[in-house]
Parts: C-alpha cells; sequence; structure tokens
C-alpha cells in the first residue's frame, strides 16, 4: 500500500492522446495498483515484482497504438503521490457522492461514500465505475443481494450497503486489493453485510443473488456470461468499450440474456442484462 515506509514501486509514464491512455488505462487496472493523471500524461504504480510483465504488456500495446513511455523505480512515502491534490468529489447523482477519507465536511446526499485512495484500485473516478454507481443506484431494491465481481478498491460492495443490501458477496484474485478494501469497509462504517472472497472471478459458482455486477473487462466478462446462464437476477456489466459493444451483445444473446439497457459516457458502455426466462 501507499502508506508502507521505504517501499519501493515501478511508475510507467505514458504519453499520448486521451483516448488512447483511456484505453490502455482499462488494460492496465487489472495490474496497477494506482495512478494519476497529468494533462498529456498518465502515470502507472505497479508491484516491482512484476516489472517482466509491464514491459510485456507495453511491448504488445505498441503494436496497436502511438504513444511513449518511461519506467522508473521511485521510493514512496505516506501521501508522497499527491492523491489529495488529484482527488475531486465525484457526483454520482442526487443522492449519491464519492468523496476521499480526509473530506470532513457533512454532506446531505443519502448515500456518500468515503474512499482511501492510493495504490489501490478503485476510487470512482473511471467512467466505468460512475456508470455502475449509476445503474447501480437506480436498480437496487432494499433487501437485495448482491453479487461484485472484480470488487477492487470496495466501492461497488459499499454502494450497495448503503443503498441497503441485505448481504454483499465482493470478489477479488488480487490479494493486493485486501488491506485497501477492509480500511474502506470501515471507513463507511460497514462491518457485517459485505463478505470478500479473494478468488479467480472465473472460478466463482454462486449466481444466485438478486443483483450481479461485473466492472472487469471484455475477455474476462465473455467468459463470464455462459457462466450466469442460471441466474435469476439483473446483471450488470461495465469496463468495456464502445468497440466492444456488438461483440458483447452477440455473446448474451447466444446464452438467452435480454439486453434492458445500454448505459454510456465518453468510449465506455455499461450493459444491463436478464435471462428471458426471468422477464
Amino acid at each position: 500500500m501507499i502508506g508502507t515506509e521505504n517501499k519501493k514501486w515501478l511508475m510507467l509514464t505514458i504519453t499520448s492522446e486521451e483516448s488512447i491512455l483511456e484505453i490502455l488505462d482499462a488494460h492496465l487496472q487489472k495490474y496497477y495498483l494506482g495512478m494519476m493523471k497529468n494533462e498529456d500524461n498518465w502515470s502507472f504504480y505497479f508491484e516491482v515484482s512484476i516489472k517482466d510483465k509491464v514491459e510485456n504488456l507495453i511491448t504488445e500495446f505498441s503494436q496497436q497504438f502511438k504513444f511513449t513511455s518511461t519506467q522508473v523505480t521511485i521510493k514512496s512515502e505516506p501521501r508522497h503521490l499527491a492523491w489529495q491534490d488529484n482527488f475531486q468529489l465525484i457526483r454520482v447523482s442526487d443522492e449519491m457522492i464519492v468523496i476521499p477519507d480526509w473530506d470532513k465536511k457533512e454532506y446531505s446526499e443519502k448515500v456518500v461514500i468515503k474512499i482511501r485512495p492510493g495504490m489501490a484500485f478503485g476510487t470512482g473516478h473511471h467512467f466505468t465505475t460512475k456508470l455502475m454507481l449509476k445503474a447501480l443506484s437506480n436498480m437496487l431494491d432494499i433487501g437485495d443481494s448482491v453479487l461484485d465481481i472484480g470488487t477492487g478498491s470496495g466501492i461497488l460492495a459499499i454502494a450497495s450497503s448503503k443503498l441497503g443490501a441485505r448481504k454483499v458477496d465482493a470478489v477479488e484474485n488480487d490479494h493486493v486489493c485486501k488491506e485497501n478494501f477492509t480500511e474502506n469497509l470501515l471507513l463507511n462504517n460497514i462491518h457485517n453485510s459485505v463478505e470478500l472472497f479473494v478468488s479467480d472471478a472465473l472460478e466463482w459458482k454462486d449466481y444466485s443473488q438478486n443483483l450481479i455486477l461485473a466492472n472487469i473487462n471484455r475477455n474476462v466478462i465473455m467468459k463470464l456470461i455462459p457462466k450466469m446462464i442460471n441466474s435469476k437476477g439483473m446483471i450488470v456489466l461495465s469496463g468495456l468499450l464502445e468497440s466492444d459493444e456488438k461483440m458483447v451483445i452477440d455473446q448474451c444473446k447466444k446464452y438467452n440474456f435480454d439486453i434492458i439497457e445500454i448505459l454510456r459516457d465518453d468510449e465506455w458502455i455499461c450493459l444491463v442484462i436478464i435471462q428471458k426466462e426471468q422477464i
């Protein structure tokens, strides 16, 4: 975590057009522990142990996209990456906002989610997370059970609990997220309704929940869709670009899912689906 004294991190800085940076960010989210946006470049932070993996990804991306990149190893200290200066309040709706943990102001919104930004996944700033939060706030009924696949920082799980979910199963396969996930639950005074399972999303078996959330990426979602064929609840999928839309919709139809709604923001989409016999 970012608060660990004398820890070394690999910082990858990519310079390119914003549209390309957004695409690269979507591909890198599975691996990075935090990121910062500058005017013409974005910096991504990784465990030094996956340096070879990062280099392989950059080589792969360079065959499809135009960008320049640099890598350096840095020693970080608590708050040394200026997260406070870069974090802005996120207004999801008239009733829901996301704020950083150091914000002590009183807000009138019904749902106020506190997140500890830093070397961890998910602050709510990414288009896909905002789309998921909007869908969630419109769809979740008090007393629902929820499955959050690829929970990361836990922001969707926390939002579900605060909106009245009786039980939230949060699934994440990266142990790095666990500490930040737990911190964020405590910041939001959530103790019993949310449970974290450290598991590969594609190994998960239980899709009996009223509402299933998967904000991951196209490749994982394409493999998840057939596994959710017996689900009885609404399913919300994101981490998807507009260019993924036809492929994912075709996969949904192949496995007897109806497309209920498509939400859009910039180049990103969010699909709401359900098995036909559940309609």
